[in-house]
């Protein structure tokens, strides 16, 4: 079995992730990667590599942009990780948007990366699927997902599904929580033929 999202103990207010993204303007949202959704797919970056909020691909190092100074509680939520914060980012997907099955492997042998994710807002028509397997994601949880797996989202409903999601750097803090959490899910590996590499612990 191998394990490809986990959902840890800590869980952040609905409604203050929801007030600060209300204080988000139009000009700080930017396409992610238009080949995967389009404009239908776009991200306002709360640490970047060159610390505008404009800016989400990836860097060497990254740093905290104004947007994340004008959003307290987004402030409070990334203060709460003992750990090495690179990317992070508020991600929306748009009504009608899909993004197809990939996957992302920006590890290296010297530099652990994990993904997390805190929904914000979402519906029951937005959907993320790992190796299959859909992830019950709901607002102010938070969730490790393995992104070097197959995965695709789709936004079937009629709001936007926004998360914030936040790369970091694996220390010991970190693995004590994913060690011990309010849920895992696993898929069988022998059933679905999925190489075996780059598990967690």
């Amino acid at each position: 079995m191998r394990e490809i999202a986990v959902r840890l103990e800590k869980s952040f207010s609905v409604e203050m992730l929801r007030a600060d993204l209300d204080r988000v303007g139009n000009d700080f949202w930017a396409p992610v990667i238009e080949e995967h959704a389009g404009k239908n797919w776009v991200g306002a970056a709360l640490r970047s590599r060159d610390g505008s909020p404009v800016t989400l691909d990836v860097g060497e190092s990254y740093r905290d942009t104004p947007l994340l100074a004008s959003l307290p509680y987004m402030g409070e939520v990334l203060g709460f990780f003992e750990c090495s914060l690179q990317r992070a980012r508020l991600l929306a997907l748009l009504p009608g948007a899909a993004i197809g099955e990939h996957t992302d492997d920006e590890d290296t042998e010297h530099k652990r990366e994990v993904r997390l994710h805190i929904p914000v807002v979402t519906n029951d028509k937005a959907e993320f699927y790992v190796s299959g397997t859909s992830i019950p994601m709901n607002p102010g949880q938070l969730w490790y997902v393995d992104v070097s797996m197959p995965h695709k989202v789709h936004n079937f409903g009629g709001s936007a599904r926004v998360h914030v999601v936040i790369d970091c750097l694996v220390n010991n803090w970190l693995m004590e929580r994913l060690k011990a959490p309010a849920q895992r899910i696993c898929v069988d590996l022998a059933e679905q033929a999925i190489p075996t590499n780059a598990t967690i612990g």
